[in-house]
């Protein structure tokens, strides 16, 4: 999937989920470790909300792929007081699926999506 159909399939999602339009400000590559340090990269996008009571700005990023490469699931984080930019929405969503005991599985999604072992 190309840059520019991804785009727009998040903001077809923040629409969705958020009844908002977004417009998208920029990429940042994020680099992070499991707990057990293997690295992991992805693109975080962030979008400017228009229209939404609950946040001014959110981030998304694609989480798993396919065996065509295309993204499993685009996941969004909303901004807060706490949650104020691409490292930290990543580290919240992080920590609540570690909270949840889906982590080890996020960590083997996560070296199919790099392709690294």
């Amino acid at each position: 999937m190309d840059k520019t159909t991804y785009i727009e399939r998040v903001k077809e999602k923040i629409g969705k989920e958020h009844g908002c339009q977004s417009s998208h400000i920029e990429s940042t590559v994020l680099q992070e470790h499991s707990e057990d340090q293997r690295p992991w990269n992805n693109h975080v996008e962030t979008f400017k909300l228009i229209g939404c009571i609950a946040a001014e700005r959110c981030f998304a990023w694609a989480y798993g792929r396919n065996a065509q490469g295309d993204d499993l699931e685009i996941i969004i984080v909303l901004a807060s007081p706490e949650i104020d930019g691409p490292e930290k929405a990543f580290q919240h969503w992080l920590s609540g699926l570690y909270r949840r005991g889906i982590g080890t599985e996020l960590d083997e999604t996560r070296m199919e999506a790099s392709g690294k072992p």
